[in-house]
């Protein structure tokens, strides 16, 4: 087991970075010659320490552009510097810890900063898509919470700023799948009006010409909202197809998961 350092302890800090990583080149060094077994089990007890590692760096890395804001209100890079971490930090909670509580605190400071750069400059069009994706994501963590009036509300907000983005004259790629996702993912679940998001899937998928996975997933998705699964089908097959072929041995990434899972998923409804 390898200690943890004390709060504010650089030294300890450096020392533990180190050990980590000639735990990981060992790790990798048994994996290449062929003992797996011992390199997954060194992997796996380095995993603690390093993610626990990086939880505190993230907190105190908060702590720290707090201060620094709350003396200099203007100082752009502290505001920066705690979007980041707050936003870094609630996805930990949400995805990995599910600790939907804390996930929301971060959420919610994340939406302040943010509403905040957008009312000082309403030109900014990042801070409002960032603003759009962090309203649904708060939604989110409120509507598991049982808060299912107020996810309606934040959901609304965000889906708003996100549309308004996406029917702009001269509107990116970007924009334009932002809303359709946010639109056929949003919390409460009866929010998803497959008939409205359509047109921004579609819309999506050809300012890409058709080469971005992800695109193509959310029309999947939309697809399939709409019980239309063999166009579902269709549309997350051509998603596959835009990934490379995985090394042997080696897993697909978590995007890849996710099209392959509702694949099948629409498959068994195709033939129900």
């Amino acid at each position: 087991m390898i200690a943890q350092p004390r709060a504010g302890d650089p030294e300890g800090e450096r020392d533990q970075t180190a050990r980590i990583s000639l735990e990981i080149k060992l790790a990798d060094m048994d994996d290449r010659a062929g003992r797996s077994a011992d390199a997954l089990k060194q992997y796996q007890r380095m995993l603690g320490p390093a993610e626990e590692m990086a939880l505190e760096n993230c907190r105190r890395a908060i702590e720290i552009d707090e201060s620094i804001l709350a003396a200099d209100p203007n100082n752009d890079k502290a505001r920066s510097g705690l979007t980041v971490a707050n936003k870094n930090l609630g996805d930990h909670y949400f995805c990995v810890a599910g600790d939907i509580p804390r996930a929301l605190r971060c959420y919610r400071r994340v939406a302040e900063l943010l509403e905040s750069q957008a009312r000082a400059d309403p030109g900014n069009l990042v801070a409002r898509l960032h603003l759009s994706e962090i309203r649904t994501e708060t939604a989110s963590c409120l509507s598991k919470t049982g808060h299912v009036p107020e996810a309606r509300r934040e959901a609304l907000l965000g889906l708003a700023i996100a549309k308004e983005l996406a029917d702009r004259p001269g509107a990116t790629p970007e924009q334009v799948y932002n809303y359709a996702y946010l639109a056929i993912y949003a919390d409460p679940e009866d929010l998803r009006d497959a008939a409205a998001v359509l047109p921004y899937a579609l819309k999506a998928v050809e300012m890409n010409h058709g080469s971005d996975p992800f695109s193509l997933h959310v029309l999947a998705q939309t697809y399939a909202r709409s019980a239309d699964y063999q166009r579902a089908i269709e549309a997350d097959e051509k998603a596959l197809a835009r990934y490379p072929p995985a090394e042997p041995g080696k897993p697909v990434t978590n995007a890849q998961q996710s099209i392959q899972h509702l694949l099948k998923k629409n498959r068994r409804k195709l033939k129900n």
